[in-house]
């Protein structure tokens, strides 16, 4: 009788069992390795060991790969590959030509995009740079009468609606910390006994973003108070100073409009061969989607992993083969990525008897 020694990771034809159509092929796996368990009960004679009871054999089978492809992910997330057009969010830093104009290398979707002008460091945002507000009628009205009451950790800050306005941006000490759709928001997770100042703006997508309501300053009530203060609202020196900057000309306030073609124009405030950095969405061509659903499992499978064996007393390799019939990936899988080392994907697919309760077989060919 020939004796066999193998060193070789399986390739794999996988087929989908719905249709009977093959689903892909992969001859990349680094390792693969099938485990069958039966649990096994015994009777016992004095004490010992003396009848067994075996119940139904259970198999699982181990894929790894550092190499994979989307049908590969497909078969694992339980997930269809959508081909054609996909929304992507870009990142894109630039520099400010002569003209102060950015060229983006896709168009933005409407209302995604934001710019900020960078630090030295060419990482740190130094200032954002607001979208130009429109001038004359087509102009969104600046949000008035922000009012503001506080409690020991939250604050509630309502404003009167602006007319066209599709969402508002809500600013506390400078930095935006939230887009709402209604006129009123809940402040939380704040500090007891300090001072917040909040301000607002209101935007659209056909008019852009409106000047920056006045500001109102207000102090969060002592730790365990149950009932807010008093109702703050902006002060008439804070309404001048807005009115103010609302006024203020495109000469000295450093804006950008968006041009057709992801052209981006920055106002006579920016800066000559200055970095920028700039976020949006955008739709491209030649895009594989897949999604991972909730409520969505990997469906059943049946694969032939075919591997080479050596025969010891000829040193001539042999073809060999394992038919699983019914296999189902399970549901948990851990996708990691590292700067260090390649992505590593362990893949277990669960082995389920077929209708003459067999769970694979194994071929080999002299």
């Amino acid at each position: 009788m020939a004796t066999y020694a193998m060193k070789d990771a399986a390739n794999f034809t996988v087929i989908d069992k719905a249709t009977g159509r093959i689903f892909f092929y992969a001859d990349y796996a680094n390792a693969t390795n099938a485990e069958y368990k039966a649990d096994r009960v015994y009777a016992k004679k004095k004490n010992n060991n003396a009848v067994a009871f075996d119940s139904g054999r259970q198999g699982t089978l181990t894929i790894e790969s550092e190499i994979f492809d989307n049908k590969l992910l497909a078969m694992v997330m339980g997930s269809d590959i959508e081909e054609g057009e996909g929304d992507i969010f870009k990142k894109e830093r630039l520099q400010s030509s002569v003209s102060k104009q950015l060229k983006l290398s896709f168009v933005p979707k409407e209302g995604t995009l934001s710019v900020f002008q960078l630090d030295n460091d060419g990482i740190s945002h130094k200032v954002e740079v607001l979208e130009k507000v429109a001038s004359g009628d087509q102009a969104l009205a600046m949000p008035q009468e922000v009012a503001v009451t506080a409690k020991d950790k939250t604050t509630t800050i309502t404003w009167n609606k602006v007319d066209g306005a599709a969402t508002y941006i809500l600013y506390r000490d400078g930095s935006k910390v939230a887009d709402v759709a209604t006129n009123s928001y809940n402040d939380t997770d704040l500090a007891p006994e300090t001072k917040y100042k909040y301000t607002v703006r209101a935007t659209s997508p056909e008019k852009g973003q409106s000047a920056l309501s006045a500001e109102v300053e207000v102090t969060t009530t002592a730790l365990g108070t149950e009932l807010a203060g008093a109702t703050v609202k902006a002060t008439e020196e804070a309404k001048q100073a807005a009115q103010k900057a609302a006024t203020a000309t495109t000469e000295t306030a450093l804006t950008y409009e968006l041009k057709e073609g992801g052209l981006v124009q920055l106002s006579d405030a920016a800066p000559i061969n200055a970095d920028f950095v700039a976020y949006y969405e955008t739709k491209v061509q030649g895009a594989s989607k897949l999604t991972v659903s909730a409520d969505k499992f990997p469906k059943s499978f049946e694969i032939y992993a075919d591997a080479q064996i050596r025969q010891v007393e000829t040193g001539e390799d042999h073809f060999a083969q394992v038919h699983y019939m019914n296999a189902r990936p399970q549901s948990d899988f851990t996708f990691n990525q590292s700067s260090k080392e390649p992505t590593s994907l362990s893949i277990k697919v669960d082995l389920f008897p077929d209708e003459n309760n067999s769970i694979a077989e194994y071929t080999f060919v002299d």
